[in-house]
């Protein structure tokens, strides 16, 4: 189980809007961990747990 305390940011840094939210966050002096997509794809049934819709970014935050 991951941290509570911590942001778990999902989606490859490539992309301009996950690294959109990175930067957001990082000028708000919020600490992301960045983390790969689950299952290798947003389609995975993996990320699709985190994310219904399926798209990058998805953020997390302990359990919600």
């Amino acid at each position: 189980m991951k941290n509570e305390s911590s942001l778990h940011l999902y989606g490859q840094m490539m992309s301009p809007f996950v690294a959109r939210a990175a930067l957001v966050a990082q000028s708000l002096g919020i600490d992301l961990k960045p983390e790969p997509v689950p299952g290798g794809e947003t389609s995975s049934v993996e990320f699709r747990a985190i994310n219904p819709i399926g798209r990058v970014p998805a953020l997390v935050h302990g359990d919600f």
